[in-house]
């Protein structure tokens, strides 16, 4: 597990993951060829929603990972795993099917 430097803030760690989680969520969208409106359409939201999301500006809830990944067309494991990659600075592989 990650260990968090005493020097950060708890708010500084969680911005920080916030813009690794809409990262992930960027290159998933881009690997799956969808634009952001269209992962929107899916997700019945707008899709300034779903750019503030990429852009960390705003935390997707562990209630909408699934929800998520559905619209992407990938598993929860997939989107999870993706997410951690960035964490850990790792370029995840491609998607295989």
């Amino acid at each position: 597990m990650q260990s968090i430097p005493e020097t950060y803030s708890r708010k500084q760690v969680i911005l920080e993951n916030d813009g690794l989680i809409g990262a992930a969520l960027s290159m998933i969208r881009e690997q799956q060829g969808l634009r952001q409106d269209e992962v929107a359409s899916r997700l019945g939201c707008g899709q300034p929603l779903i750019s503030k999301i990429e852009a960390g500006q705003r935390s997707l809830k562990f209630a909408e990972i699934d929800l998520f990944a559905a619209a992407l067309e990938v598993s929860r494991e997939h989107f999870v795993s993706t997410v951690l990659d960035a964490m850990s600075g790792e370029t995840p592989p491609p998607r295989s099917e």
